[in-house]
């Protein structure tokens, strides 16, 4: 619309647009008022002063032949126009091949002048005008409107801002075929506000010119800019400062542009260049006037405000960290660095992305990665419960032109303001909002990606406010509820399942019931056409709205496939040898085996020799079923990736009592045999074995050691007194048995009466 009215040109429908074979020469206009046509560009420089505000703007024009081929661009001029294009393509579809290449005359139709049917009304008049085939004039349409088109450069400089550009890469681009020069700092009227513990519910504007009241150098800032068409007064700005202020003794300014950030989008767009300057200057007036540490400045943007926290960073040498609230993508995907938020903005550069597309149509933010870490919660697109709204530009255009916002917010923000939820519930720490890596979402939501958090090969990090710097980086993932509704928060679990080699294969659905401290839920491993082969292994992700706890024990249910052509080749029944839950936000494992009886004379599979084994001995009247020793095992598997052997001696600890005792010695033997076979057939190494013996299972474990060269460790838990007190270190366990024995005492006494 700009260019536009500079040119001042009537329209003549007659004559032939540009494009890619017609080009017409630049004209330049020098100070003394003389044209000159020249055959690349032409430049034009205007000085004005303001009288008000004593600053000079320099305004720098130069016009550059650019053919583009963008049909986005011929729709975001101005409504005026887009009305002349269309009504001069209409034209040209009325007229015959002759009159097109100028061999016939066609009559003038005046601007504006409807078109109905394949005839023109003008003067009340109905004229007919030559058909034409169909094809031709989507063809012709087509040329029109994608027209070659001539891309005006200018320069402005602001004073202290310094000067600004619509020249590459801030414009004449692919991405940003339009651009505009911000406004001047007057008209943008950028405010701060302060809000502090002690004045929280009443702000205080601040600048380089006024006292900075509460503010205080010695405590953390947290800078925070709204995006388009927002402002600092609404709901989600305000949860935010509160929630920041009830966690820490922070500053908190929020930066209201809201007479800047709104339409026409290019106008907003370049108006972040100028916020951001003067975001800069601020802080770096506090730097060096007040003793702050640029360290100490967190700035926090929303969509075009995470673009403009980008420019500020720019600008500030060492500024600690910048948050992206689902930066703004159109005009800003896919452009160089310089234009967008990238990582070397800030120290820390973390990005949250909720409504990402690369069609800017489908999305208002950006799927690219734009900083140290990057977040897709749900994936980064369509979060769960807004609206799927195809064509969301289109949309909010149409919302805001009948004044909906109600609407507005409804179906086109709900998953671009998600990010902003997410970050507020994040600042409370009551949802980890865990982010795993992955190579994509679909892999991800499939388990195809561990949970557990190595720092290398599997990165991890908390999405939000509590995002560390030296935590997981690049692309992580993470699921939530609904966005617009509170709670957001989902536990992230993984299930692994391992095969037995009873069967070949088979086919049917798992139902899985996880028993866990809080709660017990049932969930279903995929449907009943999953396919279990011998010893294959398969894992899932579940997510869960409701906390169980710890996890204390699963229950596996398998069902054969209810197809009736596939049902018969397949087994009624399934063995798994292995399940693996894991809570991917508290990394606590819980494993649960098949227990498998093993000896010197079969086959020891699942045993490995690379791990660490504990083996477990019960005592006098006791045995393997009772539930202290399922928790213990239970307990070791969710700590280490461990072997863990419990030895059921039940038979043989019963009356008398005195029976029992000597029977501990031919058990004590049996150990030690299977350790040695261990050792000598396996490769394993006496120092991983760790004996674990209570009552008179202690004393078990002290034969074990006299028969086992350096034993790694021996841990008698309250071991029995009655026939083996002040005895000879022969009899009794003794710190000779192993290269380390720890013993826990409970039930002691010198008298058998008063003891065990």
């Amino acid at each position: 619309k700009t260019n536009m009215q500079k040119q001042n040109t009537p329209f003549n429908p007659a004559a032939p647009p540009m494009n890619t074979t017609t080009m017409v020469k630049p004209i330049n206009t020098n100070n003394n008022g003389t044209t000159t046509t020249t055959d690349n560009t032409t430049t034009t420089t205007t000085t004005t002063t303001s009288a008000a505000t004593n600053t000079t703007s320099t305004t720098t024009s130069t016009t550059t032949p650019v053919a583009t081929a963008n049909p986005i661009a011929t729709i975001s001029s101005s409504t005026h126009g887009l009305s002349r294009q269309l009504n001069h393509s209409l034209f040209k579809l009325r007229q015959t091949p002759e009159q097109q290449r100028g061999l016939l005359p066609t009559p003038p139709i005046p601007f504006g002048a409807p078109i109905i049917g394949n005839a023109v009304q003008r003067d009340g008049v109905r004229k007919e005008l030559p058909r034409i085939a169909l094809n031709r004039q989507v063809l012709v349409l087509k040329k029109n409107i994608y027209i070659a088109r001539a891309t005006r450069a200018s320069n402005a400089c602001y004073g202290e801002y310094g000067c600004f550009t619509t020249g590459k890469p801030f414009g004449g681009t692919l991405q940003r075929p339009f651009a505009l020069l911000p406004d001047p700092s007057g008209v943008i009227d950028t405010k701060f506000y302060l809000y502090t513990r002690a004045t929280r519910k009443n702000r205080t504007e601040i600048s380089r010119y006024t006292t900075l009241g509460a503010w205080s150098s010695s405590k953390p800032t947290k800078v925070c800019i709204h995006g388009f068409a927002d402002s600092m007064n609404t709901p989600w700005w305000i949860d935010m400062k509160n929630a920041m202020l009830e966690v820490e003794d922070v500053n908190v300014i929020l930066v209201d542009w809201s007479k800047g950030n709104g339409f026409p989008y290019e106008k907003a767009t370049a108006n972040t260049q100028m916020v951001g300057a003067e975001i800069a200057f601020f802080i770096n007036y506090l730097i060096a006037e007040h003793g702050s540490k640029a360290t100490d400045f967190h700035i926090i943007g929303h969509s075009l405000g995470a673009q403009t926290a980008g420019y500020a960073g720019a600008r500030i040498p060492g500024l600690g960290r910048i948050t992206g609230l689902d930066p703004a993508g159109p005009y800003f995907e896919d452009t160089d660095p310089t234009v967008r938020l990238d990582p070397t903005d800030a120290l820390f550069v973390d990005v949250i992305h909720t409504d990402g597309a690369h069609n800017l149509l489908l999305g208002l933010g950006i799927l690219q990665r734009m900083g140290h870490v990057d977040f897709y919660p749900n994936g980064g697109f369509d979060q769960p419960r807004c609206s799927k709204t195809p064509g969301k530009i289109l949309n909010l255009i149409l919302q805001l032109g009948t004044m909906n916002v109600e609407g507005f917010l409804v179906t086109s923000v709900c998953s671009h303001l998600a990010a902003v939820y997410f970050f507020t519930d994040s600042i409370r720490n009551e949802c980890p909002y865990v982010g795993y890596s992955c190579s994509n979402f679909d892999d991800f939501n499939s388990g195809k990606c561990s949970l557990q958090c190595d720092g290398k090969t599997h990165q991890c990090n908390r999405m939000g406010y509590w995002t560390s710097p030296t935590g997981g980086k690049g692309d992580l993932y993470l699921k939530t509820q609904d966005a617009n509704a509170f709670p957001y928060c989902i536990n992230h679990y993984q299930i692994t399942l391992q095969s037995g080699s009873d069967y070949s294969q088979t086919r049917g659905k798992v139902t899985i019931t996880l028993i866990g401290s809080v709660n017990t839920v049932t969930v279903t491993f995929d449907d009943d056409q999953t396919t279990f082969k011998r010893g294959s292994v398969e894992n899932r992700f579940i997510p869960l709205t409701v906390d169980i706890g710890e996890v204390r024990n699963i229950d596996l249910d398998f069902k054969k496939t209810n197809n009736i052509i596939s049902s018969s080749w397949y087994s009624n029944s399934w063995t798994f040898t292995k399940a693996t839950i894991l809570n991917g936000d508290t990394q606590n494992r819980a494993t649960r085996k098949n227990r498998i009886e093993i000896s010197r004379s079969t086959a020891l599979d699942p045993w490995s020799a690379s791990k660490p084994t504990k083996i477990c001995v019960h005592g006098f009247v006791d045995s393997m079923n009772t539930p202290w020793w399922m928790d213990m095992k239970n307990a070791l598997l969710d700590a280490e990736d461990v072997n863990v052997i419990l030895v059921d001696w039940s038979k043989g600890n019963g009356f008398p009592y005195t029976k029992a005792t000597a029977n501990t010695q031919v058990v004590g033997a049996e150990i030690a045999l299977l350790i040695n076979y261990m050792i000598q057939n396996h490769g394993a190494k006496a120092a991983d074995f760790h004996v674990i013996g209570h009552s008179l299972g202690s004393h078990v474990s002290g034969y074990v050691g006299k028969r086992v060269v350096a034993l790694g460790r021996i841990s008698g838990l309250d071991p029995a007194g009655p026939y083996f007190e002040d005895t000879d270190p022969a009899v009794r366990l003794d710190p000779t048995d192993a290269l380390f024995v720890d013993v826990i005492h409970t039930d002691g006494a010198h008298n058998l009466l008063l003891g065990l």
